[in-house]
């Protein structure tokens, strides 16, 4: 008898069955003796099937709380779905949550209007359409499938692993392995290939280079592809059972399930919990995949995939959550609200999907009272459609029947339906009736703007100025009106504070002194005829001392998993062999924003003795690729130090435009032209610079800043667009002055490099690596990426020399270093590429991943070094 571990369950055409069953006679055999008694089958874990034995219809959600009137019938469209493939007990529905569902068929000859299925005798049936017609009351909704049937000669095969005869060497590692069951009737299975497996997990050689390290293959799961073939994907383990790839899973494909491919590692979960219970099911309506598992804790999880390459966030629970709705539930206010029998449920939902055009799936509400009175509704929903659950905070109205409206948005608040409300008081049983007239609430008073104005206006550190300031002329009311002032500003000392622009150069320009100087800053604040003041006592340090660079300090992360996405330091004593510090832990983390950094940039003061690091907000483990350049933050991370060991708390900087999905690999340099840093990243922005197929392209927007809290309106920067007005991506931009030039590399395609004049002048293009060595496949686009300049230390090289390194992410060997005495040498000769194995440089053992290379002092070396040299 075959025990069954794991499994999945496949219908196959006869024709199918024969080419399986033709291994009978070389390779494979049946075992009458060996019968398997696989009736009842357990169900498996998030097969997404139809309940009350309603065939194999997948049905994508809950019992759905009654929908509102208004909305029934398109919400129920969007649960019904059907699987590509129907058999001749697959029974189409008539009703769902109350609603009436008539089918229209193009082949009535297979599958009748009356939803009765009549399979043809042998194979597959062609693909027919099939239309739904949902009825809920006056609504009407369609929705259109695709699908074949399958034959009454169709058998089924089911994919499982057994329990090892223990009386057999090795045979543990043919239990857990892929074996094949055949059925006539789906009840009793009989073993193919004699109960011994067919697909095996490959040995591991990397921990064992000769023999390899035995794999274990548990609980398969085949599923039909949508077009043809099959795939099959099970967990992975030691020969002790023990999961050895948490959070990963093997994937298979096979046109005939004789022949398997193996395509690798997929993963599933980023934290690298257990998987188990493995399922995964065609979503023929969302045209995706549907990856299911369930994790260590007992918690059901859940990715989406079109290509098994790209994959969703992961999503608790077996349900798509857009069919999510707020119900009502109410009680008199004198009840005993601890009695349930004092709550009556309203029957219907008073917030669904649709209710606020872009927002799916609310739930999960609270409501809250202001200091004013008013009432808010503060809720979880889902925006774009993307599985992504955000919060969401919406003003409570209220109809002349005290129930609220939960679902008006600010535009509709001032609509003229919406401002008149007539009033009915009763006294002693005497009604009277009256109308009012709502207005928009009166604007700010010119003193009122000038006090909102003062309250906001700061400069930061003014104790301890290192460096030129921000001094704005304008600021705008922080009511959202419009309402603005306007600001003058006088100082005690101009020669050390200017608080006049010059040409191009922003008001605000410090020159520090031999000592320490105080100097009072006046900013006058002009509303109407209204004005205030406000006195700003400056400490301003003296001028920096800064010592020969004579080490290197690295700031990068290191990958995906815990901690991996924060800040971590390695320390050089020549800028190619490198110590990894603080024992190969983070020196700084994040648990602001996203709650993860990537792509650190350490940036020295002009002055020489501040330093500003900016990092992408962003945690790829916790939210996911799918939604980080769509959904993810528009923030930067950005800490400061005057030592490099002290560092600030971090604080977050929105510098991406509006619509932007997100801000990655952020990096500064200072310009002198104007006094201040010119901060770029890279961006996607919602509906714009698209590539042929319509998908939106990363650019290069850059804002300026003098203290990393005020920046300018992001502009864009750098666009790659094609000569049919397509645009490619580009992003990891790394800039640096060399020879009284600008020169900057970009990952386009390639890593490009440009040259200027001026860092926000024209650029030309210069060449790109490949180009330069000789069409060396290392250096190309699609082996490399992350450029990072660099300038090498006088007592470290000859002459003067550069670094370029660039992150060999497609092979994971991490950096490779690049070293030039001219940039712009586009013949290669003046270019050299390190040999790691020639022992040229060395990284150490953290993977180096996105991040900088910082010339240091050796007063600053050695502070870092006696806190973190470990």
């Amino acid at each position: 008898m075959i025990q069954q571990k794991g499994y999945g369950f496949m219908r196959k055409t006869k024709k199918a069955l024969a080419a399986l069953l033709a291994g009978v006679i070389t390779v494979w055999a049946l075992s009458s003796s060996a019968v398997f008694a696989a009736s009842p089958l357990p169900t498996p874990v998030k097969s997404y099937h139809f309940e009350n034995g309603q065939g194999d219809l997948i049905l994508n959600g809950n019992p759905a709380i009654v929908p509102t009137q208004d909305m029934a019938a398109e919400i129920i469209s969007n649960r019904l779905i059907l699987p590509r493939v129907l058999t001749k007990d697959t029974v189409l529905p008539t009703k769902l949550d109350g609603s009436d569902i008539t089918w229209t068929s193009s082949d009535k000859s297979v599958i009748a209007e009356n939803g009765k299925i009549t399979a043809p005798a042998t194979g597959m049936s062609d693909v027919i359409t099939l239309t739904a017609k949902i009825s809920f009351k006056n609504q009407i909704e369609s929705k259109e499938f695709h699908v074949q049937v399958l034959g009454q000669d169709g058998k089924s095969i089911l994919g499982y692993t057994r329990q090892p005869d223990k009386s057999t060497v090795y045979d543990i590692r043919i239990a857990d392995s892929l074996h094949l069951g055949y059925s006539e009737d789906d009840k009793t299975f009989e073993p193919l290939n004699h109960n011994y497996g067919i697909l095996f997990a490959k040995a591991d050689y990397s921990v064992n280079t000769v023999q390899g390290e035995t794999k274990l293959l548990k609980g398969p799961y085949i599923f039909r592809m949508k077009d043809s073939g099959f795939d099959i994907i099970a967990t992975r383990t030691d020969l002790k059972g023990n999961p050895d790839a948490p959070g990963k899973i093997l994937f298979f494909t096979s046109e005939d399930l004789i022949n398997y491919t193996e395509v690798g590692m997929l993963t599933l979960d980023s934290a690298e919990s257990e998987i188990t219970g493995l399922s995964c099911e065609y979503d023929a309506a969302a045209g995706n995949y549907r990856i299911g598992w369930v994790g260590a804790d007992g918690t059901e999880f859940y990715r989406t995939t079109s290509n098994f390459k790209t994959l969703s966030n992961m999503t608790e629970g077996p349900i798509f959550k857009a069919n999510y709705a707020v119900g009502m539930v109410t009680a008199d206010e004198n009840a005993d609200l601890t009695d349930p029998a004092s709550w009556a449920k309203s029957g219907y939902a008073w917030m669904h999907s649709g209710s606020v055009e872009g927002e799916y799936g609310p739930g999960h509400n609270s409501f809250l009272i202001d200091e004013y009175g008013n009432v808010y509704n503060v809720y979880h929903a889902m925006f774009l459609n993307d599985n992504l659950r955000d919060a969401s905070v919406r003003l409570v109205h209220f109809r002349a029947d005290g129930s609220p409206i939960l679902d008006m948005t600010a535009e509709e608040e001032i609509l003229p339906a919406n401002k008149t409300v007539r009033a009915t008081v009763t006294v002693n049983a005497s009604q009277e009736q009256k109308t009012f007239t709502l207005t928009e609430a009166a604007k700010l008073t010119d003193a009122k703007v000038v006090e909102d104005v003062k309250h906001q206006l700061e400069i930061p550190n003014a104790n301890d100025i290192r460096g030129n300031i921000t001094l704005p002329m304008e600021l705008s009311a922080s009511d959202g009106s419009g309402a603005a002032a306007t600001i003058t500003w006088a100082t005690t000392n101009a020669t050390i504070v200017d608080v006049n622009a010059e040409g191009s150069e922003p008001a605000g320009v410090v020159n520090r002194q031999a000592k320490d100087a105080h100097v009072t800053l006046t900013a006058t604040i002009k509303s109407g005829k209204a004005s205030g003041t406000k006195t700003f006592d400056l400490l301003v340090k003296a001028k920096a001392n800064v010592e020969e660079k004579t080490a290197y300090l690295f700031g990068h992360f290191t990958g995906e998993g815990i901690d991996e996405e924060q800040i971590y330091f390695a320390s050089s004593k020549d800028g190619n062999f490198w110590t990894d510090l603080n024992d190969r832990k983070p020196v700084l983390k994040s648990e602001i924003g996203m709650k993860g950094v990537r792509d650190p940039y350490i940036i020295r003061s002009h002055e020489g003795d501040k330093f500003y690091m900016l990092a992408t907000d962003l945690s790829v483990r916790l939210q996911g690729w799918s939604n980080a350049t769509s959904r993810g933050s528009r923030n930067l991370v950005i800490w400061e130090s005057t030592d490099l060991v002290n560092w600030s708390e971090p604080w977050l900087s929105e510098v991406a435009v509006l619509g932007a999905g997100n801000a990655w690999a952020p990096e500064a340099i200072y310009d002198e032209s104007t006094g201040e840093y010119v901060v770029f990243w890279a961006s996607i922005v919602a509906g714009e610079a698209k590539n042929a197929k319509g998908e939106e392209q990363q650019r290069i927007f850059y804002s300026k800043t003098r203290d990393f809290r005020n920046f300018t309106p992001a502009q864009l920067y750098i666009a790659r667009q094609k000569e049919d007005g397509s645009y490619t991506h580009i992003i990891d931009t790394t800039i640096i002055k060399a020879k009284g030039k600008y020169y900057r590399a970009s990952a386009d395609g390639q890593i490009t490099i440009e040259e200027s004049d001026s860092i926000l002048g024209e650029w030309k293009r210069l060449f790109n690596l490949r180009e330069l060595f000789n069409d060396n496949w290392k250096l190309d686009g699609n082996q490399v990426e992350g450029p990072e300049f660099f300038k090498y230390n006088k007592d470290d090289q000859k002459v003067e020399t550069w670094g370029l390194l660039v992150d060999q992410y497609r092979s994971g060997e991490g950096y490779l270093p690049l070293l030039t005495t001219d940039i712009s040498d586009a013949t290669g000769e003046k270019w050299r590429m390190l040999n790691k194995d020639a022992g040229e440089y060395s990284f150490d053992q953290l993977k180096k991943r996105h991040g900088t290379i910082l010339p240091i002092t050796e007063k600053e070396y050695n502070a870092i070094m006696s806190k973190w040299g470990r």
